[in-house]
């Protein structure tokens, strides 16, 4: 192979190189809705929803409910130590643990995650309330509304205890420059964890098309917005 050519082939390869370094990486989270609310002072301010997608590290937000079982433990455990015999006799390797938080599950088909429907009404009444108490602006950096988790999952695999927990958390923030030009954060978690949850089987979670489901799920958003309303001034900067 002659100088020039292999020259040609080496310049080739670090621009193909260059090409992959630089290959955008894919969306993390996609805007689902936007609305722009109005005061009757004519300040603005938008209002968006949000979800989280799947990548190679991260789940996607919950969309509709979902559970996990026992058996997908045990599923995913079997196929855990599959892999692991099949590394090992190919010389070895290494199996990433694993915690039921993050399986998948079984999605609950029609049962669509309320976050977005209950609290956009209800975000948006509390921001134009907040903004007619301020002087006129039009706020650029919105309100997201971002739901995440909307689940349920076994509570012992050893048996013994056949309840399931219920989880849920969506977000509201936003993320801005006050009037000096720095950069500013607020939020609020709408969460299961803030409020006194039971615990259920899941025949009894089931029942009545997950009604237990439905309203603790209101009562977490309701109780969420109560603090919003106490703190919308502090997002307003």
């Amino acid at each position: 192979m002659n100088n020039n050519l292999r020259a040609s082939l080496v310049c080739t390869a670090f621009i193909m190189a260059g090409c992959a370094d630089n290959k955008p990486s894919p969306p993390t989270e996609k805007m689902v809705q936007s609305a722009t609310v109005k005061a009757d002072n004519q300040s603005q301010l938008l209002i968006q929803g949000w979800y989280d997608l799947e990548t190679s590290t991260t789940r996607p937000s919950d969309t509709q409910l979902r559970y996990i079982t026992p058996g997908d433990t045990t599923k995913t455990a079997a196929l855990k130590t599959f892999q692991f015999i099949a590394m090992t006799l190919a010389g070895g390797g290494q199996v990433q643990s694993f915690s039921k938080d993050q399986l998948k599950g079984h999605e609950v088909s029609g049962l669509i995650n309320p976050s977005l429907d209950w609290l956009t009404p209800r975000v948006s009444a509390i921001f134009k309330a907040e903004m007619e108490k301020l002087p006129v602006k039009n706020y650029e950096a919105p309100i997201v509304i971002k739901p995440l988790v909307w689940k349920l999952t076994y509570k012992n695999l050893a048996g013994g205890d056949d309840n399931y927990q219920f989880a849920m958390l969506t977000t509201l923030s936003r993320l801005g420059k006050d009037k000096e030009g720095k950069e500013r954060y607020k939020a609020i978690e709408c969460s299961a964890q803030k409020v006194d949850v039971r615990e259920y089987t899941l025949p009894e979670w089931q029942a009545n098309n997950y009604e237990k489901v439905t309203k603790i799920s209101q009562e977490i958003m309701d109780n969420c917005l109560k603090k919003l309303a106490d703190e919308a001034n502090s997002f307003l900067f």
